[in-house]
Protein backbone atom coordinates (compact mmCIF):
# COMPACT_ATOMS: atom_id res chain seq x y z
CA UNK A 1 0.00 0.00 0.00
CA UNK A 2 1.38 3.49 -0.79
CA UNK A 3 2.14 5.65 2.22
CA UNK A 4 2.38 9.48 2.21
CA UNK A 5 5.44 9.31 4.47
CA UNK A 6 7.23 6.72 6.64
CA UNK A 7 5.21 5.64 9.64
CA UNK A 8 1.89 6.93 8.31
CA UNK A 9 -1.16 4.73 7.66
CA UNK A 10 -1.69 3.19 4.21
CA UNK A 11 -3.83 5.20 1.78
CA UNK A 12 -6.87 2.96 2.01
CA UNK A 13 -9.63 5.35 2.95
CA UNK A 14 -11.03 8.81 2.39
CA UNK A 15 -9.59 9.87 5.75
CA UNK A 16 -6.08 8.65 4.93
CA UNK A 17 -6.17 10.41 1.59
CA UNK A 18 -7.19 13.65 3.26
CA UNK A 19 -4.44 13.18 5.84
CA UNK A 20 -1.83 12.71 3.09
CA UNK A 21 -2.87 15.97 1.47
CA UNK A 22 -2.66 17.66 4.85
CA UNK A 23 0.92 16.44 5.22
CA UNK A 24 1.79 17.93 1.82
CA UNK A 25 0.21 21.24 2.84
CA UNK A 26 1.98 21.31 6.23
CA UNK A 27 5.38 20.69 4.69
CA UNK A 28 4.68 23.07 1.80
CA UNK A 29 7.32 21.40 -0.31
CA UNK A 30 7.39 19.09 -3.29
CA UNK A 31 10.10 16.95 -4.79
CA UNK A 32 10.37 16.65 -8.54
CA UNK A 33 12.79 13.74 -8.32
CA UNK A 34 10.09 11.33 -9.49
CA UNK A 35 7.03 11.62 -11.75
CA UNK A 36 3.83 12.44 -9.91
CA UNK A 37 0.18 13.25 -10.38
CA UNK A 38 -1.27 16.38 -8.81
CA UNK A 39 -3.52 15.70 -5.79
CA UNK A 40 -6.58 17.06 -7.63
CA UNK A 41 -7.47 15.47 -10.99
CA UNK A 42 -8.63 18.84 -12.38
CA UNK A 43 -5.02 20.00 -12.31
CA UNK A 44 -4.00 17.29 -14.81
CA UNK A 45 -5.16 19.63 -17.57
CA UNK A 46 -3.59 22.82 -16.20
CA UNK A 47 -0.13 23.89 -17.33
CA UNK A 48 1.63 25.34 -14.27
CA UNK A 49 4.19 27.10 -16.49
CA UNK A 50 6.83 28.43 -14.09
CA UNK A 51 4.52 28.36 -11.04
CA UNK A 52 4.96 24.72 -9.98
CA UNK A 53 4.98 25.45 -6.22
CA UNK A 54 1.71 27.42 -6.20
CA UNK A 55 0.22 24.90 -8.66
CA UNK A 56 0.91 21.95 -6.34
CA UNK A 57 -0.21 23.86 -3.27
CA UNK A 58 -3.48 24.86 -4.95
CA UNK A 59 -4.04 21.29 -6.12
CA UNK A 60 -3.53 19.94 -2.59
CA UNK A 61 -5.83 22.58 -1.07
CA UNK A 62 -8.57 21.85 -3.60
CA UNK A 63 -8.32 18.09 -3.14
CA UNK A 64 -8.41 18.42 0.66
CA UNK A 65 -11.44 20.69 0.53
CA UNK A 66 -13.27 18.29 -1.77
CA UNK A 67 -12.52 15.26 0.41
CA UNK A 68 -12.80 16.56 3.95
CA UNK A 69 -16.60 16.86 3.83
CA UNK A 70 -19.32 15.52 1.60
CA UNK A 71 -20.62 19.06 1.13
CA UNK A 72 -19.39 22.56 1.93
CA UNK A 73 -22.67 22.96 3.79
CA UNK A 74 -21.26 20.90 6.68
CA UNK A 75 -18.02 22.90 7.01
CA UNK A 76 -19.07 26.34 5.77
CA UNK A 77 -18.80 27.97 9.20
CA UNK A 78 -15.33 26.61 9.93
CA UNK A 79 -12.63 29.29 9.53
CA UNK A 80 -10.38 26.73 7.79
CA UNK A 81 -12.88 26.43 4.93
CA UNK A 82 -12.86 30.16 4.21
CA UNK A 83 -9.07 30.34 4.50
CA UNK A 84 -8.58 27.43 2.09
CA UNK A 85 -10.96 28.76 -0.55
CA UNK A 86 -9.48 32.26 -0.34
CA UNK A 87 -6.00 30.76 -0.73
CA UNK A 88 -7.10 28.97 -3.91
CA UNK A 89 -8.33 32.23 -5.38
CA UNK A 90 -5.18 34.09 -4.30
CA UNK A 91 -2.95 31.41 -5.86
CA UNK A 92 -4.77 31.97 -9.16
CA UNK A 93 -5.98 28.41 -9.70
CA UNK A 94 -9.61 28.67 -8.56
CA UNK A 95 -12.25 27.47 -10.97
CA UNK A 96 -15.87 28.63 -11.20
CA UNK A 97 -17.25 26.04 -8.72
CA UNK A 98 -14.56 27.05 -6.20
CA UNK A 99 -15.45 30.73 -6.53
CA UNK A 100 -19.15 29.88 -6.11
CA UNK A 101 -18.33 27.79 -3.02
CA UNK A 102 -16.31 30.70 -1.62
CA UNK A 103 -19.26 33.03 -2.10
CA UNK A 104 -21.58 30.63 -0.27
CA UNK A 105 -19.10 30.11 2.59
CA UNK A 106 -18.71 33.88 3.03
CA UNK A 107 -22.49 34.22 3.16
CA UNK A 108 -22.79 31.41 5.73
CA UNK A 109 -20.10 32.94 7.93
CA UNK A 110 -21.80 36.35 7.93
CA UNK A 111 -24.84 34.69 9.40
Amino acid sequence: MPRPCPGSPPLTSRRSSTDARGILLERNQASLAEPFLPPSARFDTIDPKDRLGPYLLASAIEAREQLRAFSSYFVAKEPKTLQSLEALVKLGFADEPTERRLSLVRRAQRG
